[in-house]
């Protein structure tokens, strides 16, 4: 289905990592920067690209705890999603990512 779908995609994206298996119609990963970054501060910066991609509004994504982490949380329900509309997410995600990234380093 679509979940497993975008579980792949996200298996095969640099800078993002999946938190758990797909559920039903729900997959929680996060973004992964390559730079050694603590744990708290990982779960910040996922918070800070869950509030980013939504006021934006290319994708959608809520949150979860998964292992104790902060994760993206994507919900794939709506039978007109496209294998296009999964790797927009996960484009979006990882640019938001890499752009409060930057942010962050040159602030």
């Amino acid at each position: 289905g679509l979940a497993e779908r975008l579980a792949a995609l996200i298996d095969a994206s640099r800078g993002l990592e999946r938190l758990s298996d797909p559920e039903l119609s729900i997959v929680c990963f996060r973004f992964r920067p390559e730079d050694a970054m603590g744990d708290a501060a990982v779960d910040e910066l996922n918070q800070r690209i869950m509030e980013t991609v939504q006021a934006e509004g290319r994708v959608f994504v809520t949150n979860a705890i998964v292992g104790g982490r902060f994760a993206l949380r994507a919900c794939v329900l709506h039978f007109g999603t496209t294998e296009a509309d999964l790797a927009a997410l996960c484009e979006a995600v990882a640019d938001v990512g890499a752009r409060l990234l930057a942010q962050k380093r040159l602030g």
